[in-house]
């Protein structure tokens, strides 16, 4: 019963880890997956940034309208940053969490493995003892 309890745990423990593990690789795949939108719109916005400065130095009549809109640009674009490097940085603690579940999934596994190893090692020993009772009941 000790052992079963053990070995039950184990299994809980490896199942539990390797939902952890799963949710971990999802969070890292949506963040990698926000983190490059972001930066499609960054390059977006920059390249639209850029071609409103050009414009606005060809058309000096309307350099004041094209500097506002530049102006909500690049606050844009550094609002986009700010939110590009705090996806980067989820990214980076969701994937060191992914390492983190992994490893304790592989040592949940080991010790599944060894509780295994346990069960058919005391399953032998009975079996050993069972044909020597039986030896010595024959030669009775």
């Amino acid at each position: 019963p000790g052992w079963e309890e053990g070995r039950l745990g184990s299994r809980d423990r490896l199942l539990a880890a390797e939902n952890e593990a799963l949710e971990a690789k999802h969070a890292a795949a949506r963040l990698e997956s926000e983190r490059d939108e972001l930066a499609s719109r960054l390059d977006l916005v920059q390249k639209e940034l850029l071609r409103k400065a050009e414009h606005s130095s060809a058309v000096q009549s309307k350099a004041s309208s094209y500097i506002a809109s530049a102006s909500e640009h690049e606050a844009l674009v550094r609002k986009l940053e700010q939110q590009l490097q705090e996806s980067e940085r989820e990214y980076r603690s969701a994937k060191a969490l992914r390492a983190s579940l992994e490893a304790e999934l592989s040592s949940a596994r080991d010790q599944l493995k060894a509780s295994r190893s346990r069960e058919e090692a005391a399953a032998r020993d009975r079996q050993k003892e069972r044909a020597e009772a039986e030896e010595l009941l024959a030669a009775a």
